[in-house]
């Protein structure tokens, strides 16, 4: 089955790098929708899961990390 004409596909089964660790991989996959969407749903959330094999919470947690991160990242750049 075609995806919907002029959307993309936003993951694949062989996207997945073997060479990294599957937390790397959620880590990565979060950071592209991110910066792609500019948010992170929790379909999508759900679908990396799916497609990476980590849990749900682990999936979650991670993104919380990153978004955490990132607040601290912009609080000290504007001190």
């Amino acid at each position: 089955m075609r995806p919907p004409r002029g959307k993309e596909v936003l993951l694949s089964v062989s996207d997945v790098d073997d060479s990294r660790s599957p937390e790397q991989n959620v880590r990565q996959r979060l950071l592209d929708v991110f910066q792609r969407e500019g948010k992170v749903t929790e379909r999508d959330l759900l679908r990396i899961s799916a497609m990476t094999g980590v849990d749900y919470f682990t999936v979650s947690k991670t993104l919380e990390e990153i978004l955490l991160h990132g607040a601290e990242g912009q609080s000290s750049q504007e001190e």
